[in-house]
């Protein structure tokens, strides 16, 4: 089957208070093609234009069928929600055309669709300056959030060397690391507060809120900021380890470590390697997300929540 890739202006009229009109663009997604999602509504249209009609202000996406003429909402299009396949769907997320930092800025810029969007952290005149695809979080906590880190049952290899940690690696439908070059960049004005989820395998989500997070630039070693108040399901496993019963695990102020650049305080140990991931360690860790997704290698990712990675079935990190 040959698909075209088509892009619509969908144009809706909102009957509020404000009677208010919004335009949002949407692009077909070629990741999506014959995609299913759970939690759908489905109407029947006779072309995407029609079908473009049911996806109202904080649609995430929708998807018509050119075998059926069949229209698709999803309640989310999170890629971790796909349950299968079927011939001749196409979905259309939403393009912005606009030039915005961070995800809270694109929500502050009426953008409330959590999804994959596009975000510049650097000004045009700076060096690094690039485009950044990123997972925006619109709904958690009021939304505006911005994923550092989004991982999906291991599809993506974390065990990577330095420039790959500096500049990024993976793909955003599938799971990434937004790069430390960025990450900096988007905290170095400002102390953002950070949020860190794992969902478990039978979709129970467990997160911890830090109220302060930055860190540092590639000659300081990406050094972390971490404090301020935290709260949440998962328990402080990064700042006050003393909490766990096991001392000196505490993060704040450790240098960022892969295992080319072993920059942790062990002088004889290298935890970047041993361990297969990249990550802010104290001779070792209490918590970690970038471990190897394999049996007996990625050993407790949230001490002591979670203990085995055979319970993960995703990861994020994201600043706001």
């Amino acid at each position: 089957m040959t698909y075209v890739c088509i892009e619509v202006l969908l144009v809706v009229a909102l009957l509020s208070f404000s009677q208010a009109i919004f335009k949002k663009h949407f692009k077909e997604n070629p990741y999506f093609r014959n995609k299913l999602f759970e939690h759908t509504t489905q109407y029947f249209a006779e072309s995407v234009s029609m079908c473009s009609s049911h996806c109202g202000q904080c649609c995430e996406c929708f998807g018509f069928n050119v075998i059926n003429k069949t229209c698709r909402v999803p309640v989310s299009c999170d890629p971790g929600v796909i349950s299968g396949q079927e011939d001749g769907w196409i979905y259309f997320t939403e393009h912005v055309t606009d030039e915005l930092k961070t995800c809270s800025d694109l929500y502050t810029a009426g953008y409330c669709a959590s999804g994959f969007y596009t975000i510049y952290p650097w000004d045009k005149e700076e060096p690094h300056y690039r485009p950044v695809e990123v997972y925006c979080d619109m709904k958690t906590n009021d939304g505006g959030w911005t994923a550092i880190q989004k991982r999906i049952a291991g599809s993506v290899d974390f065990n990577r060397i330095w420039d790959e940690y500096k500049i990024g690696f993976g793909i955003p439908q599938e799971g990434y690391w937004i790069g430390n070059d960025a990450i900096y960049q988007l905290t170095k004005d400002r102390n953002l507060t950070l949020y860190l989820s794992i969902t478990l395998m039978n979709n129970t989500r467990l997160y911890q809120i830090y109220e302060s997070f930055s860190i540092a630039d590639e000659t300081n070693q990406y050094r972390l900021h971490l404090g301020g108040e935290t709260h949440g399901t998962l328990g402080d496993s990064l700042v006050d380890t003393a909490n766990t019963g096991k001392a000196n695990r505490n993060l704040p102020g450790m240098a960022f470590s892969t295992p080319d650049r072993d920059n942790d305080p062990s002088s004889s140990f290298n935890c970047a390697l041993s361990f297969k991931g990249g990550w802010w360690f104290n001779r070792c860790y209490l918590a970690f997300l970038n471990g190897r997704w394999a049996p007996n290698v990625w050993q407790t990712p949230w001490y002591p929540t979670v203990m085995t990675e055979s319970e993960v079935k995703e990861t994020r990190m994201m600043i706001r």
